[in-house]
């Protein structure tokens, strides 16, 4: 009698944990996980403002497929967002560029003057896009403002460590580009960066340099 009466216990308990988990609702994802489309423009947004040359990167990568597929600009996956954080890294680009200058930081200059180069020649590939970037980005990007970086940055490694160093650097800065040897000093840079560029004339420069010998 007892065990019929432990085995009925039994189905009873089984019946009413049945009925439990029945009630038991599975977890909802949480609300607060933003869709991926959002997660993407979210960091692109972050890295316009620390790092838009990685930034401009990433947007080329989403335009490059908006192309492929025959689809405008402002219908990538996140949206007319590109559009407007493609003109915010551009615009960084020029605000690092003049910050370089101001902190006498010739490497990161040369860098950023380097990729306003080639974002420049990027862009005009797309209309749109050329639309949007800063007028002085150009000029950033322009042989001659990448001629006077190299003049500065031989100039002051010629002070640090002499003649050798200096003269070293410029034969060697030159003949990765020979192209800027036919600049001049002529193209006028952006009106706020004029003060923190010594303009040299070519000539001048190189012959100060034979003089030095």
């Amino acid at each position: 009698m007892r065990k019929k009466h432990s085995a009925m216990l039994l189905y009873i308990l089984l019946g009413i944990f049945v009925v439990l988990g029945g009630c038991v609702s599975p977890p909802k994802e949480s609300s607060s996980v933003a869709p991926p489309s959002e997660a993407v423009a979210g960091h692109i947004e972050e890295l316009a403002k620390t790092d838009p040359e990685q930034s401009i990167a990433i947007l080329s990568d989403i335009f490059e497929k908006q192309r492929e597929k025959g689809e405008p600009l402002e219908r990538s996956v996140i949206g007319e967002q590109a559009l407007t954080l493609f003109e915010t890294s551009s615009d960084n680009i020029v605000t690092l560029f003049t910050k370089a200058l101001r902190d006498h930081d010739i490497v990161a200059a040369n860098r950023l003057s380097f990729s306003a180069s080639s974002l420049c020649r990027y862009a005009s590939g797309y209309e749109q896009l050329n639309g949007l970037l800063p007028k002085d980005l150009s000029s950033i990007g322009a042989p001659e403002t990448r001629l006077q970086l190299i003049f500065m940055d031989g100039e002051a490694r010629f002070q640090k460590y002499g003649y050798v160093a200096g003269k070293a650097f410029l034969s060697a800065a030159l003949a990765v580009a020979p192209e800027l040897l036919s600049s001049s000093s002529r193209k006028a840079l952006p009106e706020s960066m004029m003060s923190l560029i010594d303009i040299q004339e070519p000539s001048n420069y190189y012959r100060r340099w034979a003089q030095r010998a």
